[in-house]
């Protein structure tokens, strides 16, 4: 918001206006401003900075631009004599905005130099806002996020995820963190925080570490000595196609299954029924030796046995596949089976067991 009239010396006037303020030259009184712990139920804050005309030419403010919506500014572009003092205030709006933050206030004035206000502080949230934007309780943090899902991950790489915490604690602690999982690992961005700190956790996944393959869950526990909580993880780790090509070249395994689908017909789910049995042919058509790092079934009722870890080229072996009917929905089912395999063309492959499961009356 500007305070009376706008003098443009800079862009209206020209360069003879422009040259008559090369010995403009400004003193910040402020050029930096803390507003310290604020509670964001006391609503907007107002900070000012001054600065002297050190110079030997009058000069104005021009227009000043804060760095973000959170922030709004106030000044005059009344003309400054040398010797004057003039200010620039600014606003911040702490709503929905709970941490810490670091912002900027640009000023330029009419003698064509910029000038930049810096502002910090600490917002401590209100209970409406810390569950809005930090949903998930840690003991005397709150969590950004509920579960940490890094979706597909080829193996051999180590992808990152991040969860932002904020600390409800009203002294400084020590923020920990741990997991279930083997290689999955956080570290926070600062060993002590204090009340209305921001900490944000690197989570990271090293797949070699954890030597497995598909849909892998388990939970990460963040908080402190005095108390924690914890939220579920999950990823579904793949082969790398392009890393197994380079390794294997042309002698590459290639996984067959027949028959594709297993088609099973009317299941009896009744009380008591017996497991209904098929059987499947695995074969690796390729030069290479295929590995089967992983069998995942798309449903608990479905069991594979006699399923070895490494088919020799152009090999066969014979699959048993289990169904258990008290595991099964009513009515129609395409259910798919997984295999994970080293075979570079389809790394994934899926087999279908197709069935009706009904109680006979």
């Amino acid at each position: 918001m500007k305070i009376g009239l706008m003098r443009r010396f800079v862009f209206g006037c020209g360069f003879a206006v422009l040259s008559l303020c090369l010995n403009a030259e400004v003193k910040w009184l402020e050029k930096d401003y803390d507003f310290g712990l604020m509670k964001e139920i006391a609503g907007p804050q107002r900070g000012v900075s001054r600065f002297v005309n050190v110079g030997r030419d009058t000069i104005s403010i021009f227009n000043v631009r804060p760095s973000c919506g959170c922030t709004s500014a106030e000044w005059s572009d009344a003309p400054i004599a040398p010797g004057d003092t003039s200010t620039v205030a600014y606003t911040y709006d702490p709503e929905m905005r709970p941490g810490k933050f670091d912002k900027s206030v640009k000023v330029l004035l009419s003698d064509g130099t910029r000038h930049s206000i810096r502002i910090t502080g600490n917002v401590y949230g209100t209970p409406e806002s810390l569950a809005s934007l930090y949903p998930a309780e840690a003991g005397e943090l709150r969590l950004s996020e509920v579960a940490l899902n890094m979706g597909e991950v080829k193996y051999g790489r180590r992808p990152l995820g991040f969860v932002n915490a904020y600390c409800l604690a009203t002294d400084s602690i020590i923020p920990t963190v741990s997991s279930t999982v083997a290689g999955l690992s956080a570290s926070p961005s600062q060993k002590k925080a204090g009340p209305g700190d921001l900490i944000t956790y690197t989570v990271t996944f090293d797949t070699q570490a954890c030597g497995e393959y598909g849909p892998l869950e388990g939970e990460l526990t963040f908080g402190t000595p005095e108390g924690e909580g914890s939220i579920p993880w999950k990823a579904f780790v793949v082969p790398d196609a392009d890393l197994l090509a380079r390794t294997a070249g042309a002698k590459s395994g290639v996984c067959e299954i027949a028959p594709e689908p297993v088609d099973l017909g009317v299941i009896d789910m009744a009380e008591g029924s017996k497991p209904v049995t098929a059987e499947i042919k695995v074969s690796n058509a390729g030069k290479g030796a295929l590995e089967i790092y992983r069998v995942v079934p798309g449903s608990d009722a479905i069991a594979l046995s006699g399923l070895p870890r490494t088919i020799k080229p152009g090999k066969s072996v014979k699959v048993k596949v289990t169904v258990d009917p008290s595991r099964l929905n009513e009515g129609p089912a395409r259910i798919p089976v997984t295999f994970i395999t080293s075979d570079v063309r389809n790394p994934l492959l899926d087999m279908h067991v197709s069935l009706y499961a009904g109680t006979p009356k």
